[in-house]
């Protein structure tokens, strides 16, 4: 599967990013980019993942769960 940006999202991505930077720095900025590319990665790889509309065939949700890594020790 390919996924392609609106120009919609591109735009809001744009900002959200630019709001990160301002706010947190480069490093929290780099580390939200690289986690959206690497969800639209593994989205692309298995679009199960997401949900589709089935009258138009387009793309609607994901369920998405970030897993949690705890040390006990």
């Amino acid at each position: 599967m390919r996924i392609y940006w609106t120009k919609k999202s591109e735009n809001r991505f744009q900002e959200i990013y630019t709001y990160i930077l301002t706010e947190f720095g480069d490093k929290s900025s780099k580390k939200f980019k690289d986690k959206v590319f690497d969800f639209l990665e593994l989205l692309e790889r298995f679009p199960e993942l997401g949900t589709w509309k089935s009258e138009t065939k387009t793309f609607t949700d994901f369920k998405y769960q970030s897993r949690q890594e705890y040390s006990t020790g």
